[in-house]
């Protein structure tokens, strides 16, 4: 069918008031779709999908997560987001971290529970 046929029939359908059966079947197959969660996490590639194209699942330039601490490929960026981090606390006119300690705690404690 032709994208010109295919738009006939979507017209036929709008006038007709009767509803195209594959929406019908789309809509059925929607609705029976588990919710998204709203809650954002890290996961980790289990092995054997990594091993189908190891590169596929590694950052290039920016590791965020515990999987690749310490990776010398990453320090550049380790040390941008430090210097970022200080710039930030100077702008608020606060040097040290621990006024945000309490945050970052509850915060932590919040990531490593999803």
């Amino acid at each position: 069918m032709t994208n010109y046929q295919g738009n006939q029939h979507a017209e036929t359908y709008e006038r007709s008031g009767v509803q195209d059966p594959v929406s019908i079947d789309i809509r059925k197959l929607l609705s029976g779709m588990p919710p998204i969660s709203l809650k954002r996490s890290i996961f980790k590639v289990r092995r054997p999908l990594r091993k189908v194209n190891e590169k596929a699942y590694d950052p290039e330039i920016l590791a965020i997560g515990p999987y690749h601490h310490g990776n010398d490929k990453f320090k550049f960026m380790e040390q941008q987001k430090q210097r970022y981090l200080q710039k930030l606390l100077e702008r608020r006119n606060e040097g040290s971290v621990n006024n945000y300690m309490p945050t970052f705690r509850e915060l932590q404690e919040q990531a490593r529970n999803l």
